[in-house]
């Protein structure tokens, strides 16, 4: 009978113990995943602490190159594009800065210092004041607005297979890279006047050279009006391909020099086709 209750006791004293143990268990359990937990909480909230002081960095440092400006009306609008058919995202208060990046036309490309980009009217600018509250005054078009312009329109002088050659000339910035240019030219040579119609195509490596080379291609029409009696008969109109080359350098505000080569092949209906080479210089507004 003893020996039966202490086999009783000791039992229950085991079954005891073992929940004690599976208490401790959890406990321990729990610990461990809650230290887990604030870690790895800790580490996000480091994490982007650190991407939101390096992205503020970046920030200061690139709205330290352009202009800033001081809302001086009660708010001012900003537009998604350069355009008054383009929505209202961003309103900016009074008191409140933005940066001027750009200008196009009477439109200018702002930053505020939030990092939100837009576009503002003239008439929004013209409401704006200096840091130290004076006027402000505008900068005038530069080498990055000349980098970075969408259409070129201009005009040239030069020799055209012995002809003097007068032309006019648009182009319009696919990239700051490629361009597409069309030119109507007329020359004047002492039996007969040459009249040209040419488009192309340019490449420019390095645009944002204050001289920069430019190089391409390009076809169309040469149309040779004779001025006396030839004995030899010649073609009245021709179609041409060419290879050119050539430099424009920024001037100043929004007009630029040019130089350019070309090589033409005329492509005649005689045995052989007949080379020809223009050397013209001029110059551009671009906008």
């Amino acid at each position: 009978m003893i020996h039966h209750i202490c086999r009783l006791f000791e039992g229950r004293r085991f079954i005891a113990e073992k929940k004690v143990i599976a208490g401790i268990g959890r406990q321990l359990l729990s610990a461990t995943l809650l230290i887990a937990f604030s870690t790895s909480l800790y580490s996000a909230e480091g994490l982007t602490r650190e991407e939101s002081l390096l992205k503020e960095q970046e920030l200061k440092t690139r709205l330290a190159e352009y202009q800033r400006v001081v809302v001086a009306e009660p708010f001012i609008n900003i537009h998604t594009g350069a355009g008054r058919g383009y929505p209202i995202f961003h309103i900016v208060e009074q008191k409140e800065s933005l940066w001027i990046v750009r200008r196009k036309y009477n439109w200018f490309h702002v930053i505020s210092k939030e990092g939100k980009e837009g576009w503002i009217t003239l008439d929004a600018i013209l409401k704006t004041k200096n840091p130290d509250g004076t006027d402000v005054e505008f900068t005038t078009y530069n080498e990055r607005d000349f980098a970075e312009r969408d259409l070129e329109i201009g005009f040239r002088v030069g020799d055209f297979g012995g002809a003097n050659v007068l032309g006019v000339s648009g182009a319009w910035q696919f990239t700051q890279n490629l361009a597409g240019e069309i030119v109507i030219g007329q020359g004047i040579g002492d039996f007969s006047e040459v009249r040209q119609t040419t488009v192309n195509v340019t490449n420019s490596p390095f645009p944002e050279w204050k001289y920069s080379p430019y190089f391409g291609i390009g076809g169309g029409v040469v149309k040779v009006i004779p001025s006396a009696a030839i004995v030899q008969e010649v073609d009245r109109s021709d179609e041409t391909v060419f290879v050119t080359g050539g430099l424009k350098s920024y001037i100043s505000d929004k007009f630029l020099f040019r130089f350019e080569y070309r090589n033409y092949a005329i492509l005649t209906t005689q045995e052989t086709n007949e080379r020809i080479e223009e050397w013209t210089i001029g110059f551009s507004v671009f906008f």
